[in-house]
């Protein structure tokens, strides 16, 4: 028995969407554990190094998401 051209273009969709939320899902975890490994193993950084890479990590919230929520705020109040 045929299924329906309704379905297959539904089951199509839920393919497409389940291969885009595992690359958005798995993508940053390997990046979390690769990049690190990477350092390590092929750039054969030290401890201190390595500390540096990850307060680096974090600078991105400093940089970025703090002026970005600050201005929010005094956007916000002053209207």
């Amino acid at each position: 028995m045929s299924q329906p051209e309704g379905s297959a273009r539904l089951s199509a969709k839920t393919r497409h969407f389940t291969v885009s939320w595992a690359g958005e899902t798995v993508g940053p975890q390997v990046t979390r554990l690769g990049l690190p490994l990477t350092v390590v193993l092929i750039l054969h950084a030290d401890a201190i190094q390595m500390g540096y890479l990850a307060a680096l990590e974090l600078a991105q919230y400093l940089l970025l998401f703090l002026p970005v929520g600050l201005c929010l705020i005094a956007g916000a109040s002053a209207t």
